[in-house]
């Protein structure tokens, strides 16, 4: 594997952990990792941030001095490791020169390679009630 530098925005702490532990056993399914030199190095920048959890938000502030930490300690590109944060994806992108992965974007390539045409969607009520993963076609 290439030495890759991943930056991982940690909105939550539980979550995050929970996500830094499948990326690695994902890595270790799709590569062959003998040892601690094998895997990407992963800078993870869990922070401390306003609540997302309710109808809206009004600072972005910490979220976008967040990616810019990671962006300074050589990321090559960063995952926000939230679903909520992700409706504010185009602010923080324009915020930072490298690529931010975009999960709703992945969700959507997801459901149209497996033919989903129903899901269903629990989120945070501001997750919901602006329709971050409703999709033209997919009910």
């Amino acid at each position: 594997m290439s030495q890759t530098c991943i930056g991982l925005l940690g909105i939550g702490h539980e979550a995050t952990g929970d996500f830094y532990q499948r990326l690695i056993g994902r890595l270790q399914q799709l590569y062959v990792l003998q040892a601690n030199y094998d895997y990407p190095q992963i800078i993870l920048n869990a922070i401390p941030t306003p609540s997302l959890v309710g109808d809206s938000v009004a600072d972005l502030n910490p979220f976008i001095k967040g990616i810019k930490q990671l962006e300074s300690a050589g990321a090559e590109f960063i995952v926000m490791v939230c679903n909520t944060i992700h409706l504010f994806y185009n602010d923080l992108a324009r915020a930072v020169d490298v690529p931010i992965l975009d999960w709703r974007k992945e969700v959507f390539d997801y459901l149209q390679t497996q033919n989903l045409g129903v899901v269903t969607v629990m989120g945070t009520p501001l997750t919901m009630s602006e329709g971050l993963y409703e999709f033209e076609d997919i009910e």
